[in-house]
């Protein structure tokens, strides 16, 4: 009895340190404000720069993915993306070859200190002058997709992050998922 009562605590103890702390020292970026659903295309050219804003859901902004498309991946168009907060602003350039048919453009740039609740404006242009060599993928309403991401540097920051992660998975998945999720990976540390 005494054998068995061990090795349940020691396999939730090594559950909690490879679901939760194990990666709370190495995923340093996490995903946060997004706009992701939508397949619509919108012609990106000289005189049409895109603007859009959003608030951030989280603090120290680093990176923007945006979803954009190059048919055949044949222009090389020059392309300038600028993000502005409150205290300052991030400008990157990239050119038309960066970008797949289609593809997500990862775009990072130095994190912003900001707290959650930021507000952050968005500008692309282009020199490209053909309408039908790039466009932004877009929503119903014309708005570009986009994810953005956050730099977690704070390991208390993360350790309360990723718990919370896992319990939300937890109650996500339906009872009987749950028993041979837990049932396998005790399986997997007492065959070890």
């Amino acid at each position: 009895m005494k054998k068995t009562l061990l090795v349940i605590c020691l396999s939730i103890l090594l559950l909690l340190f490879f679901l939760v702390i194990l990666p709370s020292f190495t995923i340093r970026k996490r995903q946060g404000t997004s706009l992701g659903n939508g397949n619509l295309q919108m012609s990106f050219i000289k005189n049409k720069p895109i603007n859009f804003s959003f608030i951030s859901d989280k603090s120290n902004l680093q990176s923007l993915s945006i979803d954009m498309k190059n048919p055949a991946i044949l222009n090389n168009s020059k392309i300038n993306f600028k993000i502005s907060g409150p205290n300052s602003q991030r400008e990157i350039v990239f050119y038309g070859n960066n970008i797949g048919d289609p593809s997500s453009v990862p775009l990072k740039f130095d994190s912003f200190s900001d707290p959650a609740s930021t507000t952050y404006q968005v500008s692309l242009s282009t020199d490209n002058v053909d309408p039908q060599s790039l466009y932004f993928i877009t929503n119903q309403d014309y708005q570009p997709l986009f994810n953005s991401y956050y730099l977690q540097s704070d390991l208390k920051t993360n350790l309360k992050t990723n718990f919370n992660r896992q319990l939300n998975l937890f109650h996500q998945r339906n009872l009987i998922l749950n028993v041979i999720y837990i049932t396998l990976i005790v399986y997997l540390i007492l065959a070890l």
